[in-house]
């Protein structure tokens, strides 16, 4: 899987990218939402992992901008809060924008896989 992943704090994008690439996913990264809106238009992401509060473009405009050019790509947002805002409030937000799944930071390696993973159809569903 080719993943885009935004977070504004370097060690934070550090841990996601290691626990990513640990995981066999082909990742890019970077600090900057506008730069990483940039490459999302070129396509050929699956999916996405942003952090919600970050400077300039922040995440709900990248989630918002992603999912009009890119209906199908998955979407994981994450937030630890800011100065104002729990990240349960702001997460529970992020879904109305378009976000396929939310977590909370801090997060476990396992718990980031999980949520990148889409939901398979079942018999009743595919029939």
């Amino acid at each position: 899987m080719r993943i885009m992943v935004v977070d504004d704090e370097p060690d934070v994008l550090d841990l996601i990218t290691a626990y990513l690439s640990d995981s066999g996913h082909e990742i890019e990264a970077t600090t900057n939402s506008v730069e990483a809106m940039e490459r999302l238009k070129l396509g050929g992401y699956d999916a996405l992992v942003t952090d919600v509060l970050i400077p300039d473009f922040d995440g709900i405009e990248l989630i918002r901008a992603v999912r009009r050019s890119n209906p199908n790509i998955w979407i994981v947002a994450i937030s630890g809060g800011g100065e104002h805002l729990r990240a349960t409030t702001a997460l529970s937000l992020i879904r109305v924008f378009g976000a396929d799944k939310i977590l909370y930071k801090p997060f476990e390696q396992d718990e980031l896989i999980a949520a990148l993973r889409r939901p398979t159809a079942t018999a009743e569903t595919a029939a």
